[in-house]
């Protein structure tokens, strides 16, 4: 599918004249998960530990950018020509014994430029958009939620009618003895296996360059303004005497230009990622009971008969987290207890029934001092028994 995709974006260049490029970055991360095994006595000696590496399948991540470059436009540079006219008439009376002539020509030129340069600057813009996707895991066959199996619900949920068939549940006898291993008294380690998974992680940055638009500014326009003024001093003088003739020509050249240019170029990259969440139809509320029950009892306790299955202990924040540790587990998970912050899964028989009860709970009338919450699993399932102060 990838390489399908990558394929077809090719095809876009050719097709609009737009040029392609591409990046691609790897990346690898490692996860461990571990899980307890759990005995009701302490370990003699060091706890053994066993760790297995599992390489998970690569998760590619396809990133898509469109860019578009950036031409500053210079404007042309400006030309001044100023012309200056000087016209000179002399008149001179003198004797032809001597003749003295003195000139004196004094020239000022006053230029003086106005320019102004408007400019607009090149603005870059970047949106993000990350999209969740839920995906929703269903119920294995013949799933039975705890809620079912055992004829209670959670205390939210309105009380059962008398004439419903669980009703009596409410209302049995305390049982003397019950009978299996009780689950919170296996609270020593005993053993520790940890699951190492290795993700590589590739992402592919598809660049779409488009082409580069310029924009020429206007002509710059120039106006040139001279102004030249002559000044004529004429002198006659008796025989023999020297003949001065003063000059004095003024030019003013005044110059105002005006120039405009603006040049915008916008570059908007867009960028489009999507997670993905999962959810467990089989974690809904109908299978994660407790802590309190639709009598206004408590769960307090639970037992398993099966002698075959063990007490796991994994990593869980939730009683949601915890049924999902059981129902995604490869140990033939039968249910799933969580209580004071730690997940226990009773898992490891052979025996993999949903409709098989190897587990049961008791209700107390007062909280036990703890928050307890039970699940079933794909394997097993949990019956109430009733009360038992």
């Amino acid at each position: 599918m990838f390489t399908q995709l990558f394929s077809v974006l090719l095809l876009v260049p050719a097709i609009s004249g737009l040029s392609l490029t591409a990046k691609l970055v790897s990346s690898t991360s490692t996860t461990q998960i571990c899980s307890t095994r759990m005995a009701s006595t302490s370990a003699k000696g060091p706890i053994p530990t066993t760790t297995k590496t599992k390489t998970k399948l690569p998760n590619i991540v396809i990133i898509g950018t469109t860019s578009v470059p950036i031409k500053t436009i210079t404007p042309a540079a400006i030309t001044r020509t100023a012309t200056i006219t000087s016209l000179e008439t002399v008149t001179a009376t003198a004797s032809t014994i001597s003749e003295t002539f003195s000139t004196t020509e004094t020239l000022t030129d006053t230029s003086t430029i106005s320019i102004t340069l408007t400019s607009v600057e090149t603005t870059t813009t970047t949106s993000s958009t990350t999209t969740t996707a839920t995906t929703v895991v269903p119920t294995s066959a013949g799933f039975r939620d705890i809620c079912s199996s055992s004829g209670r619900s959670n205390f939210a949920n309105q009380k059962r009618a008398v004439s419903h068939p669980h009703a009596g549940l409410a209302r049995r006898a305390p049982s003397k003895s019950p009978k299996g291993v009780r689950l919170d008294l296996q609270k020593y380690p005993a053993a520790v296996t940890c699951d190492k998974y290795i993700q590589v992680r590739y992402t592919k940055e598809i660049i779409l360059v488009k082409p580069t638009s310029t924009k020429t500014a206007a002509t710059p326009t120039a106006v040139v303004s001279t102004t030249a003024t002559v000044t004529e001093t004429s002198t006659v003088v008796p025989p023999n005497v020297s003949t001065t003739l003063s000059f004095t020509t003024t030019t003013t050249a005044s110059t105002t230009s005006t120039i405009t240019s603006s040049s915008t170029a916008t570059s908007t990259a867009s960028v489009t990622e999507t997670t993905t969440t999962t959810s467990y139809a089989a974690c809904a509320t109908n299978n994660v009971l407790g802590p309190r029950v639709d009598n206004g009892n408590y769960l307090t306790r639970s037992f398993y008969n099966d002698v075959d299955n063990q007490v796991i202990q994994v990593v869980a924040s939730s009683g949601y987290e915890c049924c999902v540790a059981c129902i995604t587990s490869t140990l033939n998970c039968h249910y799933a207890s969580y209580g004071e912050g730690a997940c226990s899964l009773v898992a490891g028989s052979p025996r993999c029934d949903p409709n098989y009860a190897d587990g049961t709970f008791f209700e107390g009338r007062s909280p036990p001092g703890y928050s307890l919450q039970l699940s079933n699993g794909n394997c097993g399932s949990l019956r109430s028994g009733g009360l038992l102060d």
